[in-house]
């Protein structure tokens, strides 16, 4: 999703992310106006009034679209729709074979970059089925309506995985779930309503708008899956600052990242997350090497205590916990560590 918000002022938000605290504003919402300034995928800007916004916090079926590919038809997907999996027996779906969902966010479907990175870095890597969520019908409504849509396209994706391991017989440690922004909550309400855990949920810069830390019915948190792996990079403004996740990855700190520059709205640091996601499963010389650390302050400092693990790949590491920290480059590849080397 390279695009998001910049508040121009706080009308319907709960809470505010400020660092690793989040500041309620609630109580004065009277004084405030109702304005959000946006950016698309084409880098244009539009200002909205949210006066009028009417929020719908529900969704249907007809509002979630499957785009199911595997390496038979990775340009042409088998599309299912109204939650249907006995669809699946007319794709090349195979389901001896993991199956990684991929979920958007705010203005995006299943046409958009973070779905075509992603798909394409895992089927040129490994045999798995990929599933792209659609929820574009939401999803491309204003940022409220959206937002309150996670919870119930969540539960219909859950229900969906529910019903793959039962006509197909597989095991939900076969299922992964990737989630960008808002997309990254709706991965986390699905693995709320799976009968068991995914093996792993990846949350790539989990949105911060609207959402807070003691509300995890709300979003991506720990008992969402076995594993829950997260990657900070637009921590603070578009994206959620505080550690959510088993392990939390923040490049360059987390907050902004090389190359994105005059980032007003962040969605150039919001988008990286993906981009970095998408090399990390398709380049088999770098690696994004990570040092578990305290602060990124002491990352700088050189005071880790000396683990390290690499973030994002395929095969995420299990045995992480904790923050960690590293640095990219500006331009691809953006990983500045070639794999078995050490430190310099």
């Amino acid at each position: 999703m390279k695009l998001f918000i910049l508040f121009l002022a706080f009308t319907a938000l709960e809470c505010i992310p400020i660092g690793d605290k989040n500041i309620r504003v609630d109580e004065h919402l009277p004084d405030q106006r109702d304005v959000l300034l946006t950016q698309n995928e084409k880098g244009e800007y539009r200002v909205m009034d949210l006066k009028d916004v009417r929020l719908q916090k529900s969704a249907s079926v007809a509002d979630i679209y499957y785009y199911v590919y595997t390496q038979k038809n990775k340009e042409t997907p088998y599309v299912v729709g109204n939650n249907d999996v006995s669809e699946l027996e007319f794709s090349d779906f195979n389901p001896k074979k993991r199956t990684v969902f991929i979920i958007h966010g705010w203005e995006n479907d299943h046409t958009s970059l973070v779905n075509s990175l992603v798909k394409e870095a895992l089927l040129d890597t490994v045999d798995v089925n990929v599933i792209v969520v659609d929820w574009g019908s939401l999803a491309n409504r204003n940022y409220f309506t959206a937002r309150f849509s996670v919870r119930s396209i969540g539960q219909f994706v859950g229900h969906f995985i529910n019903d793959i391991t039962k006509k197909y017989k597989t095991s939900f440690k076969n299922i992964v779930m990737v989630g960008h922004s808002l997309g990254a909550h709706v991965a986390g309400a699905a693995g709320a309503n799976t009968e068991q855990k995914v093996d792993y949920i990846v949350g790539l810069d989990p949105a911060a708008p609207l959402f807070t830390l003691h509300n995890i019915d709300d979003r991506l948190d720990t008992t969402d899956a076995d594993f829950v792996e997260v990657i900070h990079t637009s921590a603070g403004r578009l994206g959620f600052s505080s550690p959510i996740g088993h392990a939390d990855y923040y490049p360059n700190g987390g907050a902004s990242q090389p190359g994105c520059i005059l980032d007003i709205t962040a969605s150039c640091a919001h988008s990286r997350s993906y981009m970095y996601f998408a090399e990390s499963i398709k380049d088999k010389v770098r690696e994004f090497k990570a040092y578990k650390c305290d602060s990124y302050a002491h990352y700088k400092e050189g005071k880790c205590n000396g683990s390290v693990s690499p973030m994002g790949e395929f095969t995420v590491n299990k045995n992480a916990s904790g923050t960690y920290y590293l640095k990219t480059k500006a331009k691809l590849p953006y990983a500045e560590d070639y794999k078995n080397a050490a430190r310099q």
